[in-house]
């Protein structure tokens, strides 16, 4: 029997923020005796994170990046479920979602399922979504790059347009690839 499934795949940048913050809002993983908890909310606390932290990128990251291209998985970019790239990309990431499953397109109310999973309280749902230019400088990129956030994001298939990415408009930033 063939599985099928959808990998989730988000910008490391955003993911990486994302995570400091659920940490520091839960205070999983004993973060409240750590010292990046202390540091100021921003770039500074970030730096401090990813000096702690930068393990995960080995632990948890990697092995999901070998997910992309097995038989069965089909990559579902976090950015284009939540509509970054206009509703016409959100309505067709999901009519993906559907074929690939086995589920005819035509039953499904693309409006109600989005409306009833979007921004809704999760585990790690922390009321927004990071952003990314808050926590974002040259010495967390320099930090994300030598800890292997570079090469994460071309696993996971997003190409930067050159290594020194942070100081340009998110839209700028990114030019999406689906290889």
């Amino acid at each position: 029997m063939r599985r099928e499934y959808s990998q989730g795949v988000r910008r490391f940048e955003d993911c990486t923020v994302s995570l400091m913050r659920f940490i520091a809002d839960t205070g999983r993983d004993g973060s409240s005796y750590s010292t990046w908890i202390r540091s100021p909310d921003g770039p500074e606390r970030l730096a401090r994170f990813l000096e702690e932290y930068h393990w995960y990128y080995d632990k948890w990251v990697k092995p999901v990046t070998a997910w992309k291209g097995q038989a069965g998985s089909l990559p579902v970019r976090y950015e284009s479920l939540l509509g970054d790239y206009g509703q016409a990309d959100q309505h067709e990431t999901l009519r993906s979602i559907c074929i690939h499953l086995g589920v005819d397109v035509n039953s499904v109310d693309l409006h109600g399922v989005l409306d009833a999973v979007l921004n809704k309280s999760t585990m790690t749902w922390s009321g927004q979504r990071s952003e990314i230019e808050k926590y974002w400088s040259r010495e967390v990129e320099d930090l994300f790059i030598r800890f292997g956030g570079f090469d994460l994001n071309r696993r996971l298939g997003y190409e930067p347009s050159s290594p020194r990415i942070a100081f340009l408009p998110s839209w700028k930033r990114w030019s999406v690839s689906l290889r």
